[in-house]
């Protein structure tokens, strides 16, 4: 069926909110007057009694084709090759490769601890090439919100040291981009939202583009 039944036989939207830990979900479906389903789906995987499935983890491409008409997700299957930093990376690193005049945008990166030998001498070649040294940029490759990112002009860091010996630790570095472009002297990210419905990203069922401008208190415009 279509959702639950709201007060006045009007039927409500239902979001499963079962695998999101951010109370922001659930804050908003109540500010929209939503109902929120806790629980599990069927025994089978199948898609049953929600409108909105809302996750924090990546989904299966069953998932996506067991939808039904009236139900959507706000993932897709392999999305992870894009919201990864290291998969991201290495994707990007090997278009630029491949085809260095369309992806030059791409500033060159490395996976660490894999590709740090690439990285000590990328590292070494910079000094040689002037008394302003280009810097680099690390990040943990599953961090966010800028936490654990600093900047460096050679591979001998505490830190690249660490990642080199632990079974765990991933880092992404990659060449700073000195004179970024800057919106009102602002940094800023682009999110690009869609909306999916039954496992078609044709259908256009919706889409949001966010401009994230950072600098002191962060900003964000539709």
């Amino acid at each position: 069926g279509w959702g639950g039944w709201g007060g006045g036989g009007v039927r409500k939207v239902v979001v499963n909110v079962e695998t999101t830990v951010y109370e922001t979900i659930r804050s908003c479906a109540r500010d929209r007057g939503w109902a929120l389903q806790e629980r599990s789906v069927d025994s089978a995987g199948g898609a049953r009694g929600y409108n909105i499935y809302w996750t924090d983890r990546s989904v299966t491409r069953t998932r996506v084709q067991r939808l039904e008409a009236h139900q959507m997700l706000n993932h897709f299957p392999g999305m992870v090759s894009l919201f990864s930093k290291a998969q991201l990376a290495a994707n990007l690193e090997a278009m630029r490769k491949a085809r260095p005049e369309a992806y030059a945008f791409a500033p060159p990166s490395w996976i660490l601890p894999d590709h740090y030998t690439e990285f000590l001498l990328a590292c070494k070649e910079a000094a040689k090439q002037s008394d302003n040294p280009a810097m680099f940029i690390v990040k943990p490759a599953h961090g966010c919100q800028g936490k654990r990112i600093f900047l460096t002009r050679t591979a001998d860091e505490a830190v690249v040291r660490d990642a080199f010996w632990s079974l765990t630790e991933v880092l992404v570095a990659q060449s700073y981009i000195q004179r970024p472009l800057l919106i009102d002297g602002l940094k800023s990210d682009l999110w690009q939202c869609v909306l999916e419905t039954c496992g078609d990203l044709r259908g256009g069922a919706g889409s949001l583009t966010l401009v994230a401008l950072r600098g002191g208190k962060d900003k964000i415009h539709p």
